[in-house]
């Protein structure tokens, strides 16, 4: 699930951000993402000091100096590459990006951290390769990471991770292989000439089939 990763989750709410600094839900994911590490009461704090979530106003002044100036920093930034975002390719903008920030430094030294960092850097190839398809702005990237995303949502029920407790609604051919320890059988729809016999399978324990009362025709 590669576009579910948490690395890349942040550098897409950040690539997002900086298309379009006036969207809230995108800065607000940003600013308490990884790359910023903003709380939920400094984020409460900026509000109520008639913060207005938008990278493009600068930030007001905030009772504790420390906090403001972690605010304007990140909205300095912010402000630097949505300018950078509007004149140079997608590519660019990254390179500059992991140039500027500590964000591949910081998911390295996380768990799995080669993993995050070529993750990120996969993302460089993937701009690489929209601008050969002569997709090459910020735009065209960000709506490709959001179609990526929507894919994986689409088929998240067929790889869900394995210590997860969930049931899977799957077709006959997406769960071809996977060894589930116990199915359900609908059959609920399926037409045949025998009566159907809709039941539970337990792979573990042998075989476990429960049958409706079939219906007997009587005949005229």
């Amino acid at each position: 699930r590669y576009a579910q990763r948490e690395e890349i989750e942040d550098l897409r709410v950040l690539l997002r951000a900086v298309e379009s600094p006036s969207d809230t839900v995108a800065l607000v994911a940003t600013l308490r993402s990884s790359l910023f590490g903003f709380s939920d009461e400094e984020l409460a704090e900026f509000v109520c000091a008639a913060g207005r979530l938008d990278s493009t106003i600068a930030p007001p002044p905030l009772s504790r100096s420390v906090l403001a100036d972690r605010f304007a920093r990140a909205f300095t930034l912010l402000q630097e590459l949505h300018v950078q975002g509007t004149q140079v390719s997608a590519v660019a903008l990254l390179t500059e990006l992991y140039a500027k920030t500590h964000l591949l430094p910081l998911f390295a030294l996380q768990s799995q951290g080669n993993l995050r960092v070529a993750n990120l850097l996969k993302l460089v190839d993937t701009a690489r390769y929209l601008a050969d398809q002569g997709k090459s702005t910020l735009p065209a990237l960000n709506r490709f990471l959001a179609l990526q995303e929507a894919a994986t949502l689409e088929s998240d029920a067929a790889f869900l991770e394995d210590h997860e407790s969930a049931v899977r609604l799957l077709t006959i051919h997406q769960a071809k292989g996977l060894e589930f320890p116990l199915v359900i059988l609908a059959d609920a729809a399926y037409q045949q000439r025998r009566a159907s016999r809709p039941g539970i399978v337990e792979r573990l324990g042998g075989q476990l089939e429960l049958r409706r009362s079939e219906e007997r025709r009587v005949g005229k």
